[in-house]
C-alpha cells in the first residue's frame, strides 16, 4: 500500500499503518518504514530536516560517537589555528570574516569583528602570531559599531617572561583589546587571538587573547581590554 501525506509518499503494508486524515495526518505509530525521500521539509514544530541534509532545531541531543569531516562549531568553543587545514590569510586593517584562520603580520594594524547579530551562535575567528608584533606596533581588535562591548569576562593574559604576567578581564563598555608588540616584551611567536559568537545577537563576541613575550621578556606586559 501506498499512502501519500502532503508531499510524501509512504510505501508499506497496510497493516502498519494507524489512521491518515484528510489533513494528512498521521494518528497512531508506524513501524518498519524503510527509505523516505523529501521533496520539502520535515518538521514537528520544533525542529526542521530540509531536503539539502541540513537540521534546525534540535534540543538535547544524547548520543554514541559522532564523527565530523568538517567544521564543528558551538556557542561556547573557541577554534584553535591547528584546525584550518589550510595557510591562513593575514590580517589587515579590515573587518575580519567569520569561520576564518588568520596569521599576524608585523606592521601596526587595526581590526574590527564583524557584526555579532549579522552572524550565528558558534561563529569564530582565530589570529595565530607566526609573525610577531613589530617593536611599537600595535594591533587593536575592535567590536562592530554594532556592538557596545565584547561578552562580559573576555580574557587577555600577557605570560611573563623576565617580568610577571599580566592578566585583564573585560567588563561592560570595553569593546578593544590592544597588543602592542615590543622587542623585549608583547606580541611574540605563538600569541594567539580567539573569538567566538556566543549568541548571534548583539555584544555576542567572546575573545581569549594568550600572549607571549619576545626577547628576554623584560618589557612590562601592556595587553588590555579598553572601552573606545
Amino acid at each position: 500500500m501506498a499512502t501519500r501525506i502532503g508531499k510524501y509518499r509512504i510505501t508499506k503494508e497496510e497493516s502498519a499503518l494507524s489512521t491518515v486524515d484528510s489533513g494528512g495526518a498521521i494518528s497512531g505509530n508506524l513501524t518498519g518504514i524503510g527509505n523516505i525521500t523529501l521533496t520539502g521539509t520535515l518538521s514537528d514544530g520544533n525542529y526542521t530536516f530540509d531536503t539539502s541534509g541540513n537540521v534546525s532545531g534540535l534540543g538535547t541531543i544524547a548520543s554514541g560517537a559522532i564523527t565530523s569531516t568538517g567544521e564543528l562549531k558551538a556557542a561556547k568553543t573557541f577554534q584553535d589555528a591547528a584546525t584550518s587545514n589550510g595557510a591562513p590569510t593575514n590580517i589587515s586593517a579590515t573587518t575580519l570574516s567569520v569561520n576564518t584562520h588568520y596569521n599576524a603580520v608585523a606592521g601596526a594594524t587595526a581590526m574590527i569583528l564583524p557584526d555579532a547579530a549579522a552572524g550565528s551562535a558558534g561563529d569564530y575567528i582565530t589570529v595565530y602570531y607566526g609573525v610577531a608584533a613589530g617593536n611599537g606596533n600595535a594591533h587593536t581588535y575592535t567590536a562592530h559599531a554594532n556592538d557596545d562591548q565584547f561578552a562580559l569576562g573576555s580574557t587577555a593574559v600577557r605570560i611573563g617572561g623576565g617580568v610577571t604576567s599580566k592578566a585583564d578581564i573585560s567588563v561592560a563598555s570595553d569593546n578593544r583589546i590592544t597588543i602592542t608588540g615590543h622587542t623585549n616584551g608583547d606580541g611574540g611567536l605563538g600569541t594567539t587571538v580567539r573569538c567566538v559568537n556566543l549568541t548571534g545577537a548583539k555584544d555576542g563576541w567572546a575573545v581569549e587573547v594568550l600572549t607571549f613575550n619576545q626577547g628576554n621578556g623584560g618589557q612590562a606586559g601592556t595587553i588590555a581590554f579598553s572601552a573606545v
